[in-house]
C-alpha cells in the first residue's frame, strides 16, 4: 500500500475504516460514536444516487435586458424545478415568456426554438419575438450555463445562445471536507487536491434515478504531521458532495454514503 511518507515510527499500522451516511449528517458535520486518534486518512468510496433535477434552486433563473425600447427595462423568468429535455425547456421558456408583462399583455409574441450547432447535433437554444424588441439575455443568470447564455452577444429580436444546452445537472460530483483537509501536513504529499479539501472529484454517470458508486484504489493516505509519527484526534468529520461549481447538490431527500480509512 503506498503512503504519503514512509513510516518511520517502527510499529505496524492499524487501520480503521468510517462510512458516513448523508442522514447522519447534523449542521455539516458527522459527529463519530468514538474519538478517533489517527495519523493518517485516505478517501475510499462514495455511493450516490442520482436524483438531483435538471433544474433546481441554483439555476432556475433567466434574466433580461431590453435594448429597445424603453432601454433598460428587466425581466426575469423562472424556471419550475424539475428535470427537462430540451423540447420541454424550450416550451417552458416560451410560456414564460408570453405569460409575463413581456408577452401577450404587452401585445409580444415570443417563440423559443433550439438548432443544432454548427457540425454537430447539440441544442443552442434561440430565443426571438414577432414585434422588433431588441434585447439579450443577461449571462449572470443562474440557468446560463444550463441553456447556454454565458456570453453577452448584439441584441436583436432573435438572440441565439452563444454555448450549447448543458441539460446534465451535475457533470462532476466533488466530495469536500474542510476539517479534514485543514489537518494535512502537506499538501503536495496529499492525494487531496487542496487544503480546502477536494477529497474526491470525479465524472457522474448513470440515468436519473439509479445508484451508482466510485471506488478510489490509487490515493495513498494523507499525513496529519511530518513522517506521520504523532495521531490527532478526529471526533468529528465535515462533508459535502458538490457540482462543478461549488453548489452543493440536492438530492431531493436521498442519501449518499462515503467511506474513509484513518491509519491509527
Amino acid at each position: 500500500m503506498e503512503l504519503g511518507y514512509q513510516n518511520t515510527n517502527n510499529r505496524n499500522p492499524v487501520y480503521k475504516r468510517v462510512m458516513i451516511c448523508s442522514k447522519d449528517i447534523k449542521n455539516g458535520q458527522y459527529i463519530l460514536p468514538m474519538p478517533l486518534f489517527a495519523r493518517a486518512c485516505r478517501f475510499e468510496s462514495v455511493t450516490v444516487p442520482n436524483t438531483w433535477r435538471t433544474v433546481d434552486e441554483n439555476n432556475n433563473r433567466l434574466n433580461f435586458e431590453r435594448a429597445s425600447p424603453d432601454p433598460g427595462g428587466q425581466l426575469t423568468i423562472t424556471l419550475p424545478v424539475g428535470n427537462y429535455n430540451i423540447t420541454t425547456l424550450i416550451t417552458e421558456i416560451q410560456n414564460l415568456l408570453n405569460a409575463s408583462e413581456w408577452g401577450t399583455s404587452a401585445s409580444v409574441t415570443w417563440t423559443v426554438t433550439h438548432e443544432s450547432a454548427p457540425g454537430t447535433k447539440d441544442p443552442r437554444i434561440k430565443i426571438s419575438n414577432n414585434s422588433n424588441w431588441f434585447f439579450f439575455v443577461k449571462e449572470n443568470s443562474s440557468a446560463a450555463k444550463l441553456c447556454g447564455f454565458l456570453e453577452r452577444k448584439s441584441s436583436g429580436t432573435s438572440y441565439i445562445a452563444s454555448h450549447l444546452a448543458k441539460l446534465n445537472r451535475v457533470s462532476m460530483l466533488n466530495v469536500i471536507s474542510q476539517e479534514i483537509g485543514s489537518r494535512l501536513f502537506d499538501n503536495i504529499h496529499s492525494s487531496f487536491q487542496n487544503s480546502s479539501a477536494v477529497v474526491f472529484s470525479s465524472p457522474t454517470q448513470g440515468a436519473f434515478g439509479q445508484v451508482f458508486s466510485y471506488h478510489d484504489t490509487t490515493s495513498h493516505y494523507n499525513f496529519f504531521n511530518q513522517f506521520g509519527q504523532d495521531q490527532e484526534q478526529v471526533s468529528y468529520i465535515d462533508m459535502t458532495l458538490t457540482d462543478e461549481d461549488n453548489n452543493e447538490i440536492n438530492f431531493q431527500g436521498h442519501h449518499w454514503y462515503v467511506t474513509m480509512s484513518f491509519m491509527l
